[in-house]
C-alpha cells in the first residue's frame, strides 16, 4: 500500500515538475490580446516574439557542445533545470511587475524589458524537453505519461487562465471610431503572478523528487539508479 502511494504522489510530482517546461512562454502567447495595446510593436510583436523564439534556440545547442565537450557521464542536467525554473519565476514576476515599460530606443518607444524577457524564457523554455527528458532517464518509462501530460497542461493551463480573466470580450466603438475593449476581471500583472505561482509548485515538485526518497519508495526509478543511490547513503554512514 505505501509503495503504491508513492509510486502515485511520484507520477503527480514529475507532472507537476514538467509544467515548468513551457507554461511561461505559452502564457506570453495566450495574453498578448491584452498586451498589445498597451506596447508600442502592437500586431508586429508577434512576429518578433516568433523571431526571439527562433534566435533563443542558441541555447539547446549551447547544452549539446557542452554535453559533447565533458561526455555524457559528466554532464549533469540538475543545475541547467534549477536555471529554467528560477528564471521562469523571476522572468514571470519581472513580467508582472514592468511588462508595460517602455524605453526610448532607436528613435521609438520599445518594449525592452517584455522583449528581453521574453528571449530568456523562450531560450530555456527551448531547453527544457531536452534537460528534462535526460532527468526522466532516471525513472521507470511508464512515468514518461506523467511528463508528456504535464507538458500538455503548460498549453491548457494559461488558456484557462486567460479565459477566467476574460480575454477576448466583446468590443465597442468609442467617439473617433476607437476600439474600447472590455476590462479583464483581473490584470496581466496578475496573471504573470499566477503563472510565476505554477512555476514555484514546480519547483517543490522538483525539489522533492530530487532530495527526498519518495521516488525510491514508489519503485519508481530504473534499478542502475537506485543502486547509486543506496551506494551513495553507504558512503555518507
Amino acid at each position: 500500500m505505501a509503495v503504491l502511494w508513492a509510486s502515485r504522489v511520484t507520477y503527480l510530482l514529475i507532472l507537476i515538475f514538467n509544467l515548468s517546461t513551457w507554461i511561461d512562454l505559452i502564457g506570453i502567447w495566450t495574453e498578448l490580446p491584452l498586451i498589445v495595446a498597451h506596447l508600442p510593436e502592437g500586431w508586429t510583436l508577434p512576429s518578433i516574439i516568433s523571431m526571439i523564439t527562433c534566435l533563443s534556440n542558441i541555447y539547446p545547442l549551447i547544452i549539446i557542445v557542452i554535453r559533447c565537450i565533458r561526455g555524457s557521464k559528466n554532464f549533469s542536467e540538475i543545475p541547467h533545470i534549477y536555471a529554467v525554473i528560477f528564471i521562469g519565476i523571476g522572468g514571470c514576476m519581472v513580467l508582472g511587475l514592468f511588462w508595460h515599460k517602455t524605453f526610448y530606443l532607436f528613435h521609438q518607444q520599445r518594449s525592452v524589458i517584455f522583449l528581453v524577457a521574453t528571449f530568456f524564457l523562450s531560450m530555456l523554455d527551448c531547453s527544457s524537453s531536452l534537460i528534462y527528458f535526460d532527468y526522466m532517464k532516471r525513472f521507470r518509462p511508464k512515468y514518461l505519461n506523467a511528463m508528456f501530460f504535464g507538458e500538455g497542461l503548460t498549453g491548457l493551463i494559461p488558456a484557462l487562465i486567460a479565459f477566467a480573466q476574460g480575454i477576448g470580450g466583446e468590443i465597442t466603438c468609442e467617439s473617433g471610431h476607437k476600439p474600447s475593449y472590455s476590462r479583464p476581471r483581473f490584470s496581466v500583472k496578475i496573471y504573470f503572478f499566477i503563472l510565476a505561482a505554477l512555476i514555484t509548485c514546480s519547483l517543490f515538485a522538483f525539489i522533492l523528487l530530487q532530495w527526498t526518497s519518495i521516488a525510491q519508495s514508489g519503485d519508481a526509478l530504473e534499478k542502475r539508479d537506485e543502486t547509486m543511490i543506496i551506494e551513495d547513503q553507504n558512503v555518507k554512514q
